[in-house]
């Protein structure tokens, strides 16, 4: 009886441990909201279609971000865009991608002031995205995602020391529907 009841308290910690574990946020500076994603359309006169990712601020502060790649993973943070084919192809739908990285971040604060992105609240910054689509005539849904940049603790602590304000959530847009150039 005793062996049952030690296994029932183990079992009960166990299980309180994991819920502690899982509700816990991550370790964010600033604000918790983040950016939201957008696919936007612009169809030219020529006919041709251009694509544009957007990542607007929805938080309450200016948050400061690494300008993010498109399509290639990277440390600073990037957007990958996918796509679904809804019509019928005559060729094979093939993916690309890449991989940038860096080791390390020398001085985070002032890389930060030097270079990166800063959006204000409702603030908007447009990602031209040229369009890849192999085949002709054919009807696409696509979806985008942002990754935000990576940190170490320490970059993280000498970021909110700095007030800077950065966002450490991901965003999917909706989809958007195309059809491809003929």
């Amino acid at each position: 009886m005793r062996l049952v009841i030690f296994w029932a308290v183990y079992f009960g910690l166990l299980v309180v441990l994991c819920v502690a574990i899982v509700a816990q946020d991550p370790v964010q500076s600033g604000p918790q909201r983040g950016l939201r994603i957008t696919l936007l359309r612009n169809s030219t006169k020529q006919g041709s279609l251009t694509l544009v990712v957007r990542l607007t601020n929805e938080t309450n502060a200016t948050v400061m971000l690494p300008k993010p790649l498109i399509n290639c993973g990277c440390i600073d943070g990037y957007v990958m865009v996918s796509q679904k084919l809804l019509s019928r192809s005559k060729k094979p739908e093939l993916g690309t991608g890449c991989a940038a990285d860096r080791l390390s971040r020398a001085d985070v604060v002032a890389e930060a002031q030097k270079e990166w992105l800063r959006l204000h609240p409702s603030e908007s910054y447009d990602l031209p995205l040229e369009p890849w689509f192999i085949s002709r005539r054919a009807k696409y849904e696509l979806r985008a995602e942002y990754f935000p940049a990576r940190f170490g603790p320490q970059e993280l602590k000498a970021l909110s020391e700095n007030e800077i304000n950065i966002v450490q959530t991901r965003s999917v847009s909706d989809a958007l529907i195309v059809r491809s150039p003929h």
